[in-house]
């Protein structure tokens, strides 16, 4: 039997942690925070993780363009595809577990208007693609 370890110590030890400033973005203007703060003042809303989540995917929607190519199958944003990324790096989680995380929230789907939650091929090629196109740049 060959018996690879595809995942050695050496390697794991050596990974690195990505935060959200990773991907290129830069600090937000004043009228972005200003306009955010507005839209933050229902009861509903004081749950720090909702706030997270209008956060990231408000910022995603003037950062990123809503698709890749004008080719692509538009199942999913961009913007929605990095909010969950985002959200899988501020819950600790896998790629499988922020899917199921998703597929069991309808209000998170609703709010990213997404029909079905990505498959978690879908969540790593994107992330993969993110960081390809922050070390281009």
């Amino acid at each position: 039997m060959n018996n690879k370890n595809k995942h050695s110590p050496s390697i794991v030890r050596f990974s690195e942690h990505k935060s959200l400033l990773d991907f290129g973005f830069k600090k937000q203007i004043k009228k972005f925070f200003k306009k955010y703060k507005n839209q933050c003042k229902s009861d509903i809303k004081s749950n720090e993780l909702v706030k997270f989540i209008e956060f990231t995917y408000s910022y995603s929607m003037i950062a990123l363009n809503k698709y890749s190519s004008k080719y692509s199958k538009k199942l999913y944003s961009q913007p929605a595809l990095f909010t969950i990324v985002a959200l899988k790096i501020y819950l600790n989680m896998t790629y499988r577990e922020i899917m199921d995380f998703v597929s069991f929230s309808s209000g998170l789907r609703s709010y990213l208007k997404i029909k079905k939650s990505p498959n978690y091929s879908t969540l790593q090629k994107f992330f993969k693609k993110c960081l390809l196109t922050c070390l281009k740049e």
